[in-house]
């Protein structure tokens, strides 16, 4: 008997120290874990490798769907191995790419050459500031403005400071290698800039014969500038606020969530909001109101999924946080008919030429509006429909059924979508609908198109009832 899980905004948890044995996997699993996501800018493959087989050893004992998203690192300049040190307002210290002595070394070759006297340097995600003072050849001298614990690997940002990096490169490229190697199912593209991005991704993943779901990550004032481009080409996007609230004014975040959000979503492409969702519960039992209210804010803007970082990463309660996440995600999509978003996308699609495929979406829609049918059902060769009716972010779950397994693990940053594998589709949809689900006195909205075995089939929608 099919039982659905109690919410229908999806999760994404960072797989690290924390959470890297397979009893925690299993009680996040548990706990609604939808996607685990590997970081490749930490960890060795062969340490990955371990953690997936771990990840997929425990969903198959669970008998429940994961899905593998590998984090490629992108041109992120990170403070290379150090001691951890404590920075103080007024400290002078050194950054350099060939560092010596006490100097602070920097993962990106000539840096010095891209700084001027007077340039503001931000480390961890902005909680450290410097201002640079004088550069020496490789060395940058700088005086601390706002202090810190600083530590090994962590991001560097340059705000305003134009750097000619790639978001593919050798190691990405390594990365990628290694992906397919093990079957990751999605990758996520840090510091995307623009449409070429994405392009260079896809190119090489043909080149190996390696098709996954692609996410890029908006970080960047580039990306914001470039968002139409980059959503032409990329799967989805994830709203990365971590880097993104550095790069761009921080009080500019709470609007620009809600754009990126809205745009992905008349697209119909799924959306992950990032970073310090429940950051305190690192070390805390429970979150802030304000980081509760944060994650019901995101899914009321319309995001697919939710991720957890640190929180799953290295904090001392990954399992309980996916749960919170669960918990609060439940409560706000009970209330979401008071926040509707559905209007706005009704506006968007109507102000243009519609599609037949968004015209039929937005009859779905008022179809299942108006007769609060138990279910929405959509057979589907590339989860193109599924995903066009996911962005209504609907009262009912959509099951999209498919003879395609990497369509149905990519159908899973899809909100409110239960993706099924079936080596053939179903003839008799009333009964397949009833051995999922037992006998019921309403109904379900079947939505058919053209497929690969029929390709002149019409777009239809039909309502089954039950009994």
């Amino acid at each position: 008997m099919l039982i659905f899980p109690p919410n229908k905004t999806k999760i994404v948890c960072t797989i690290g120290p924390a959470s890297k044995n397979r009893e925690v996997m299993e009680k996040m699993m548990q706990n609604g874990m939808n996607i685990a996501r590997i970081n490749f800018a930490h960890g060795s493959f062969e340490e990955h490798r371990t953690i997936i087989e771990d990840l997929r050893k425990t969903a198959k004992k669970l008998n429940k769907r994961i899905v593998i998203l590998g984090d490629l690192p992108g041109p992120k300049i990170r403070v290379e191995d150090i001691e951890p040190i404590e920075l103080k307002e007024g400290d002078r210290i050194v950054l350099s790419s060939n560092p010596e002595g006490n100097e602070i070394g920097v993962n990106l070759e000539n840096f010095a050459s891209y700084l001027s006297s007077g340039t503001i340097i931000y480390l961890n995600d902005g909680f450290l500031q410097l201002r640079v003072e004088s550069i020496e050849g490789q060395k940058v001298k700088c005086i601390c403005l706002i202090g810190g614990k600083l530590s090994s690997h962590k991001g560097i940002n340059l705000p305003g400071v134009e750097l000619p990096l790639k978001a593919i490169g050798d190691f990405e490229r390594k990365c990628l290698d290694f992906a397919k190697s093990v079957k990751i199912d999605a990758i996520s593209i840090s510091f995307a800039q623009n449409k070429q991005d994405i392009l260079d991704a896809k190119a090489y993943c043909e080149k190996i014969s390696y098709n996954p779901f692609i996410i890029a990550k908006i970080e960047r004032l580039k990306a914001i500038e470039n968002i139409d481009e980059i959503l032409q080409e990329t799967n989805g996007i994830m709203v990365a606020r971590g880097d993104l609230g550095v790069e761009t004014p921080i009080e500019s975040i709470a609007i620009l969530q809600k754009q990126l959000i809205q745009k992905a979503n008349i697209l119909g492409k799924p959306v992950i909001t990032a970073t310090q969702m429940l950051e305190s519960m690192t070390n805390n039992i429970r979150p802030t109101r304000a980081e509760s209210t944060d994650v019901a804010n995101a899914i009321l803007d319309g995001t697919d999924c939710v991720m957890l970082s640190e929180e799953s990463a290295v904090g001392k309660y990954p399992a309980e946080s996916v749960l919170m996440l669960s918990k609060i995600a439940q409560s706000v999509e009970n209330k979401r008919y008071l926040y509707p978003i559905y209007e706005t996308l009704f506006k968007v699609l109507s102000s243009k030429s519609p599609t037949l495929e968004d015209t039929m979406a937005v009859n779905v829609f008022t179809t299942v509006k108006n007769l609060n049918p138990l279910l929405l059902v959509t057979p589907t060769t590339s989860g193109a429909t599924a995903r066009r009716m996911s962005r209504f972010k609907l009262p009912i779950w959509i099951l999209g059924v498919t003879h395609n397994e990497n369509v149905a693990q990519n159908l899973e940053f899809s909100y409110g979508v239960y993706p099924v594998y079936e080596q053939e589709l179903p003839q008799d949809w009333k009964s397949y609908i009833k051995s999922l689900i037992g006998e019921h006195e309403s109904s379900f909205v079947l939505v058919r198109g053209p497929s690969i075995k029929n390709p002149d089939a019409n777009n239809s929608l039909e309502i089954v009832r039950m009994k």
